[in-house]
Parts: C-alpha cells; sequence; structure tokens
C-alpha cells in the first residue's frame, strides 16, 4: 500500500462514525457496484467530471487545490508537510503560493493594532 498520513482523529473518527453504514463490512465507502472495498476511484472521478461538464481536471488537482486553499487561509507549513505526508519540507513549499502577501497583510495588521487609536 502507499504512505500512510496522520489526520486529526477526533474530528475524522466523529464524521465517520456519522456516515451511514452500507455493508456489514468494516469499509466507509463501498462500491455501487460490488458492495466491497473500492479498488481505484479513478472511473468515478471521470465520470463525475463529464457529468459536470468539466475537462482538464486530474484527480491529484484536488491535492493540489487543497494544500494551496490550506496555505492560504494561514495554515501552516509544518502542519501541511504532515498532512501531505512529504518526507521533506522542499516538497511542500510547492503550496507555499501566496504566503508573502500572507505576511505582508498579517505584518499590516499588527502594525495597526500596535497605533493608538487617535
Amino acid at each position: 500500500m502507499g504512505r500512510r498520513v496522520r489526520y486529526p482523529w477526533t474530528a475524522l473518527s466523529k464524521l465517520l462514525r456519522s456516515w451511514p453504514r452500507l455493508s456489514d463490512q468494516d469499509i466507509v465507502f463501498t462500491s455501487v457496484l460490488t458492495g466491497g472495498r473500492i479498488v481505484d476511484i479513478r472511473a468515478g472521478f471521470l465520470n463525475a467530471c463529464k457529468r459536470a461538464g468539466i475537462t482538464g481536471l486530474h484527480f491529484h488537482d484536488l491535492r493540489h487545490t487543497f494544500a494551496s486553499q490550506f496555505m492560504m487561509v494561514g495554515g501552516d507549513l509544518y502542519v501541511l508537510k504532515e498532512i501531505l505526508g512529504h518526507k521533506s519540507l522542499a516538497m511542500t513549499t510547492r503550496y507555499s503560493v501566496g504566503v508573502e502577501n500572507r505576511v505582508a497583510l498579517t505584518v499590516h495588521a499588527i502594525r495597526h493594532s500596535l497605533v493608538s487609536p487617535q
């Protein structure tokens, strides 16, 4: 199998417990064809894109989108490294797009919070 990634287990556990069980197996998401384990999600993803009229989107793009959005809302690069399961921080820094702008906004906010009202 692939690498293991750490998740916020408390929130994830709560979410998964609320998910309706579709089979007597220990599987959260089951195949609509077999009722068993989903082996490959590519076909379902491609069908969903086709039905939605989306072209040129790859499943891995969703990972990049998550990582970029995580960083844009103030996520920590080290935390993102753990979530994505990267071995090096250098790999994760590709998702730090917009960090420079966030730094400038943070400095601006701090500067204005230190200035006393007149």
